[in-house]
């Protein structure tokens, strides 16, 4: 199969999908459904970064370079190759305007650390939820290829009483990506398409109440050790997900379509206690099954599929765009519940912009339906810096206001 025939395929794979939302309804199923019988959904697990953040998701279907790793692949077709060698992120999941006069108050008090916050910050867990999460990531994007290596730690609790009525999760993940792009001419447009696979070990903590109101008040005690978790059960194992996408770009317009675990992502889990998994894990190694302290042979853990679909326009202005460079977005982050009739495409559309001032500065924002982000940049020669914040306004969705913050260094 030549290489304009193999493209053209997958495009007509593309165009299979979107005349067939029945088929795109059976495969998406509302993550806080959380089970369907003997299947549970596993939320996806990825970093937090300003720069998606901060455009309310709206960037990235139709983005290059690294952001290509975690949202479209088809963004690897890029001419210019992008070396990622650290991208350090960390995000807080609490209500940026009502927690930012707290958040003064513990830094003037000097208090401002994970037991501070934990502790002076209760209130959050009654209203969207509390918690933190890091990661770190390697790769190089561009040119057809993609490669990156990344690890991600989550911590989200949720309840309406701390610390006796709380319960929530724990989550790290070491994941590979791989994968390549092709580029061809249609109709004097460039279209890309692309595929990657994603290799990755995960463990998720669940707490009940019971178990939070061990952990919590020794975390605001200052114990910020992973032995608190010991005793708590803990799901663990392994998993391959199947990324593919499509941007076409036509003068200073792009589309993008962008399928995270296709089909849905299996993980293949055992439960054993927290401390069990930290002494494998220090192996290099999992806990074998066939020690587990509870069968869960008879459940499917699934990572569900989410199709994003958006367009990006970037004008072109010249000499000018060296003071002066933006870029606008139109994003449906998951258009499955669309769909499958969960949610309205009123409610699920989301708009963002990025705007480069002095090629230096960038400047983003973004907006939903009940839903607002913002956010600033600093593009230093290879260093990159971002800071962002992003709101759910009226009804608690799980993680889905925070703050977020980068240190990456790229060329």
């Amino acid at each position: 199969m030549g290489f304009r025939s193999g493209t053209l395929l997958i495009i007509l794979l593309f165009t299979a999908l979107l005349i067939s939302p029945p088929l795109w309804a059976q495969s998406g199923v509302p993550l806080a459904d959380r089970a369907s019988g003997n299947t549970i959904y596993e939320a996806p697990l990825q970093p937090h970064r300003p720069a998606a953040d901060g455009t309310a998701g709206t960037l990235s279907v139709t983005s290059t370079g690294s952001e290509a790793l975690f949202s479209n692949p088809a963004g690897f077709a890029s001419p210019t190759m992008e070396w990622t060698a650290l991208s350090a992120d960390g995000w807080l999941y609490l209500r940026p305007l009502e927690s930012t006069p707290k958040l003064w108050g513990l830094l003037t008090s000097g208090r401002l650390s994970i037991p501070g916050m934990t502790g002076g910050l209760t209130s959050e867990y009654a209203a969207q939820g509390l918690g933190s999460g890091a990661s770190a990531t390697i790769g190089l994007s561009g040119k057809g290829l993609g490669f990156g290596l990344s690890v991600v730690t989550d911590g989200y609790f949720l309840g309406n009483s701390y610390p006796d009525n709380i319960g929530g999760h724990f989550q790290a993940e070491i994941s590979f990506v791989g994968g390549f792009a092709l580029t061809a001419q249609l109709f004097g447009a460039q279209i890309s398409v692309g595929v990657d696979a994603r290799p990755f070990a995960r463990i998720h903590a669940v707490l009940d109440k019971t178990d939070a109101a061990r952990v919590l008040p020794k975390v605001a005690a200052g114990d910020l050790s992973l032995s608190v978790l010991d005793g708590v059960p803990t799901l663990n194992g392994y998993g391959l997900a199947i990324d593919t996408g499509m941007q076409l770009r036509s003068g200073s317009v792009s589309f993008g379509l962008s399928v995270r675990d296709v089909g849905g992502t299996r993980i293949n889990y055992a439960v054993h206690d927290f401390q069990v998994v930290m002494r494998y894990l220090g192996q290099a190694a999992l806990p074998p099954t066939s020690s587990q302290t509870v069968d869960v042979s008879d459940y499917q853990y699934v990572v569900p599929m989410r199709i994003a679909a958006g367009m990006s326009y970037h004008p072109d202005l010249g000499e000018a765009a060296r003071y002066f460079d933006p870029r606008l977005f139109l994003t449906v982050p998951d258009v499955v519940p669309v769909f499958g009739g969960e949610t309205s495409l009123a409610d699920a559309i989301r708009a963002g912009f990025e705007l480069n001032v002095l090629s230096g500065l960038r400047l983003w924002g973004g907006f939903g339906i009940n839903y607002y982000s913002a956010g600033i940049g600093l593009h230093l020669l290879f260093m990159d810096l971002g800071l962002s914040g992003f709101e759910q306004v009226g009804r608690t969705v799980e993680r889905s206001s925070g703050i977020s913050f980068e240190l990456a260094f790229r060329f």
